[in-house]
């Protein structure tokens, strides 16, 4: 079916069969990534936090290695005797045991890697900070031996739904625009804005856009160096 509208799109392009096919492929940018030197030397889990930080004075945060990522507004970050500014749609790695101030007004996004008990307080001082998820269980399968953590944004042609596949290591998505659906084993469910979708790396699946505008998905992963993040299946 795809082959088909891609033939189609080429004609109407002018493109040739191969470039309309990539046209129809989901298209993924890498904001971030970095190393870690060690993630199983403790339990880790996803959690992901909805930040509104106030007009005002700054507020401080305290806690792991996650991404922030500017949703609307504009956020001053400082952090390791750095400052930087967030506008929508940017994003900066924060590093754990590092003082951190962030002054708004902004709605952010924060992924953490947490190593911390399930219930741990909110590691925001000065801003509401809303927890959306938290994996239910450690991340299985972390092994010995460096990481990356990165963050991707990945934005979806209307009907594209590229083939089943699960990851190396582990993600957890946030869905910023359009609506999908989710394909698995046992049957299939809709995912809107908003939506917080955890995969580690026992779940087959893949994501259909289903809608008629392009979805926009926050990816962030956690996979060892050297491997390949997602694995299809043949």
């Amino acid at each position: 079916m795809l082959r088909t509208i891609a033939a189609v799109l080429g004609g109407l392009l002018g493109l040739h069969p191969a470039a309309a096919q990539d046209a129809l492929r989901p298209v993924r940018v890498v904001i971030s990534s970095e190393r870690l030197a060690a993630v199983n030397d403790a339990p880790r889990y996803f959690r992901v936090l909805r930040v509104e930080l106030p007009k005002g004075p700054a507020a401080s945060f305290s806690g792991p290695n996650g991404y922030v990522y500017a949703l609307s507004g504009k956020a001053s970050l400082s952090a390791g005797g750095v400052k930087r500014d967030l506008g929508a749609g940017q994003a900066a790695f924060v590093r754990t045991g590092e003082a951190t101030q962030l002054q708004g007004p902004a709605v952010l996004i924060h992924f953490l890697l947490d190593a911390g008990a399930r219930g741990a307080s909110s590691p925001y001082t000065g801003a509401k900070a809303t927890e959306l998820y938290r994996t239910p269980e450690p991340i299985p399968g972390l092994e010995s031996g460096p990481y990356e953590f990165s963050l991707t944004k990945v934005t979806s042609p209307p009907k594209v739904k590229p083939p089943l596949h699960h990851r190396s290591g582990a993600a957890i998505y946030y869905v910023l625009e359009g609506s999908g659906t989710l394909h698995m084993r046992t049957g299939a469910e809709p995912r809107k804005a908003g939506a917080v979708q955890y995969e580690p790396k026992t779940f087959i699946h893949t994501w259909e856009n289903s809608g008629s505008v392009p979805l926009i998905l926050l990816q962030a992963n956690l996979s060892r160096e050297g491997t390949p993040e997602i694995i299809f299946l043949r």
